[in-house]
């Protein structure tokens, strides 16, 4: 886990302040338009794109430096 801990509730809304901020975290290769929650996502065709993304490790979370922040 990027984080180190077991669970950490996602926080699609303040995703800067509360997940990029806090944790130090953030998810590089989002296939959609926005940082939204999935099932903000419209159409299957964006769905799918994402799951593949995930499935394939272009999407994923990483660990931010000191720099990157």
């Amino acid at each position: 886990m990027a984080t180190g801990l077991k669970k950490v509730e996602m926080n699609y809304t303040n995703y800067d302040t509360f997940i990029v901020g806090c944790y130090k975290v953030k998810v590089v290769g989002w296939t959609y338009e926005k940082f939204v929650n999935p099932s903000h996502i419209g159409t299957m065709t964006d769905i799918c794109k994402l799951h593949d993304a995930l499935k394939s490790g272009k999407c994923k979370w990483i660990k931010l430096d000191k720099n990157q922040l």
